[in-house]
């Protein structure tokens, strides 16, 4: 039988109330979950366990707890720094890097980039629900847009960065440590963006010897710098 996941900001302790009336219309109303059975709920410090329905009440559930769960969080730290798409572009890059184990979201606005408007609530829900569907027990991090240069000068100091490009090494980085990419626009980098990457110590990388479509390229890239790519293989 599956056992539904939901993702909850709460500590969990060995019993839960949760007042929250949407979540509870979905389990009583939409999955019928009757009392009695099970349900998993983790948090976001990486804490995951199995409760069961004590009862509902009009906008409010009860949960004893059943088990603790066996948390999944990704093995490598990885940002994903990406030039702005269309919507849902956007949308299925959030939902596919998040399944990948992408540790945290940096949406960029390079010289070519088109679209600019990014609904950030929009954006951490289906973070969330892709998190509850794929199993991880950690919530990724997503900020703001930022221009080009002000992520770098954020992100930079942090973790080791990388420019995927085409004509760069075909040397795959090492995600031993934080590590984040940079994916440019359907239109690529500019040389004075490239200019900039040397000039801060940024090595660049191919993903292929084909051209990809800009989404296409921040999945590649988000398997090759998870490692993805070597476990599966």
């Amino acid at each position: 039988m599956k056992v539904h996941r939901f993702y909850l900001p709460l500590q969990l302790g060995d019993a839960l109330q949760v007042k929250d009336p949407s979540l509870v219309h979905q389990w009583a109303k939409v999955l019928r979950i009757p009392v009695g059975k099970p349900v998993r709920i983790f948090n976001d410090m990486g804490i995951e366990r199995q409760y069961r329905i004590a009862g509902y009440e009009r906008d409010a559930a009860s949960l004893e707890f059943d088990e603790e769960i066996m948390p999944k969080v990704p093995a490598s730290d990885v940002t994903v720094c990406w030039s702005l798409l269309k919507k849902e572009k956007n949308e299925w890059v959030v939902q596919k890097c998040t399944e990948i184990g992408a540790k945290r979201f940096v949406p960029i606005i390079a010289e070519r980039t088109e679209k600019t408007g990014f609904p950030l609530e929009r954006m951490r829900a289906i973070v969330i629900e892709a998190a509850e569907q794929c199993g991880r027990a950690d919530i990724p991090e997503i900020v703001e847009p930022l221009a080009l240069t002000e992520a770098l000068d954020e992100f930079g100091p942090a973790m080791e960065l990388y420019a995927c490009d085409e004509g760069g090494s075909n040397a795959a980085p090492h995600a031993s440590h934080a590590v984040g990419f940079l994916i440019g626009p359907e239109g690529g980098w500019t040389e004075g963006e490239r200019q900039g990457f040397s000039a801060r110590g940024i090595s660049t990388v191919t993903l292929g010897k084909f051209t990809f479509r800009a989404e296409t390229a921040v999945i590649a890239a988000a398997l090759l710098f998870s490692g993805e790519t070597t476990r599966m293989a």
